[in-house]
């Protein structure tokens, strides 16, 4: 059974229970919780949760998810997605972790082709990269959206998933952590990613 360390900045008891659909073993870790402590239960896969919270005096978790980073494929969503980026600007300029290069950026709507609301808020077309992490959907399939801000990523080969608001083809915010590991070829890593896929599809 796939057994994944959850760490809590403000689990959501939907991502557990999609977790559990697929078969995996939850072990959930409170946010202060030391990376000696998380590893020594030996997880095949880390996720790091949202939650409420400013990445710029989150200093602790920062540094335990700078100890962890290569040692298990890891997996962010909202605040954990967020310290695994160069910086965020949700909260102010704050530095992340750099193990995906880029930025956490506002919607800039001085930049859209038509008026539109922000928050983004509903289901918006992904267009994906032939990636394991997409086998067995449709070509044209769709995610909810509801956020102000969004990932730009310096580099194109980190990208394996785009959507378009206001402007073409900013990074969705959802996939890259995962691209990381879903290339290594261990079937543990792809089957991570694809569980991860599944959170973010459906909270």
């Amino acid at each position: 059974r796939y057994k994944i360390a959850v760490i809590d900045c403000g689990l959501k008891l939907n991502q557990l229970r999609i977790f559990v659909e697929k078969g995996a073993e939850c072990l959930i870790f409170p946010a202060y919780t030391s990376s000696e402590e998380i590893l020594s239960h030996n997880p095949d896969g880390i996720f790091v949760s949202n939650g409420p919270g400013d990445p710029g005096v989150l200093t602790k978790i920062v540094n335990t998810v700078k100890e962890l980073l290569g040692k298990k494929p890891m997996f962010g969503i909202c605040l954990g997605m967020q310290l695994l980026f160069e910086s965020s600007e949700e909260f102010g300029q704050n530095n992340g972790l750099g193990l995906i290069k880029g930025n956490v950026k506002a919607f800039d709507s001085s930049k859209f082709s038509e008026p539109l609301k922000i928050p983004h808020m509903g289901w918006n077309r992904m267009f994906t990269s032939k990636h394991p992490l997409f086998e067995g959907l449709d070509e044209n399939h769709y995610l909810y959206f509801v956020h102000t801000y969004h990932a730009i990523c310096n580099n194109e080969d980190d990208i394996i998933g785009k959507t378009n608001y206001g402007y073409e083809g900013y990074s969705d915010i959802r996939f890259h952590a995962a691209l990381k590991f879903c290339n290594t070829g261990n079937e543990k890593d792809v089957v991570f990613c694809r569980i991860s896929h599944s959170i973010c599809s459906r909270v």
